[in-house]
């Protein structure tokens, strides 16, 4: 992001904002990069946001060892119990994600596009191969085990920041689950297989996580600027980006420690998904801005497309 604003800068003179703009993981950018690098972006426009990548990743791995667990299970367990347990609207949120989106797996989540199937990490048959999970893509920050040479680890080695005692609790408040369910949740070793051994995080991950910004407090470059959080109402669908993830966002930037709440817009039901972001929207957004950067409102340009070309003028 440094370097393309750095070439266009070069190329076109300074702008007068930048804008972040994406959806999903574009929405994770914005974020960790407004926060961590005050100055890059001016203002957000996230979609479908997520506060960052670990938090996100964190109950998807509880997901999958759900799933896990639930299939093993000698007790019969319907999709109202299964969701219960998992703390989610529906089960269908961790049966459709759990494993599809796991970042833990060292070989099913590489681009094949990018990487050639032969050039993919197999214990066996390949050891020396692209290992694509998060904490491989994240080797800079967290570094590498001197025991084992990979970049993160699992249960009993160093420097993993992913923890998953978070499914293990959240059955406390299900009557149903046994002690015995508990202990066959399990956790994911080096290569993300499921394990019987639970995850725990390392502390000095977890000191590196917030440290450098990996976990998003919200209170630091993110504070200074305004944001305009878009969220599409995709509840009960099984759908990944349900809208708990702004109210994540939200906590965090109201949080004593913050210096002062970002502002955010996020619709609350499909029938005011648009309309509730249209109010006073002008004021939210430039009450964001310093006063020396702030313009006269301008008149309202009304967009229509060309019949002769087909574009907007």
């Amino acid at each position: 992001m440094m370097m393309v604003k750095e070439h266009f800068i070069e190329e076109f003179g300074a702008p007068r904002w930048t804008i972040g703009s994406g959806r999903s993981g574009g929405s994770m950018q914005q974020h960790l990069i407004a926060n961590n690098y005050p100055g890059l972006l001016d203002g957000l426009i996230p979609t479908a946001a997520f506060a960052d990548t670990i938090t996100f990743m964190n109950h998807l791995f509880d997901c999958e060892l759900l799933d896990h667990a639930f299939k093993t299970s000698s007790l019969m367990w319907t999709d109202e119990q299964k969701a219960a347990v998992a703390g989610e609207a529906n089960w269908q949120y961790c049966a459709k994600n759990g494993t599809a989106l796991s970042a833990a797996c060292a070989s099913n989540n590489c681009d094949r596009m990018a990487v050639p199937a032969d050039l993919v990490y197999d214990p066996k048959t390949n050891p020396k191969g692209a290992r694509c999970t998060y904490q491989d893509n994240m080797v800079n920050v967290f570094g590498r085990d001197p025991k084992t040479g990979f970049a993160a680890s699992s249960v009993r080695q160093r420097r993993h920041p992913v923890r998953t005692e978070g499914a293990e609790r959240r059955q406390d408040h299900v009557r149903a689950v046994r002690r015995s369910q508990s202990r066959a949740i399990g956790g994911h070793d080096i290569d993300g297989n499921v394990v019987s051994a639970r995850t725990v995080a390392d502390p000095e991950a977890l000191r590196i996580a917030y440290q450098t910004g990996r976990v998003n407090d919200t209170s630091k470059g993110m504070a200074m600027v305004p944001m305009i959080d878009v969220r599409p109402y995709t509840e009960g669908t099984g759908d990944v980006h349900d809208t708990v993830n702004s109210q994540i966002t939200r906590a965090r930037s109201s949080r004593p420690t913050a210096r002062r709440p970002t502002r955010c817009c996020t619709p609350t039901s499909r029938a005011r998904r648009f309309s509730v972001c249209s109010a006073s929207i002008s004021t939210r957004w430039s009450s964001g801005w310093p006063a020396s950067r702030r313009t006269p409102r301008r008149r309202r340009i009304s967009w229509r497309r060309s019949s002769a070309t087909g574009r907007l003028a």
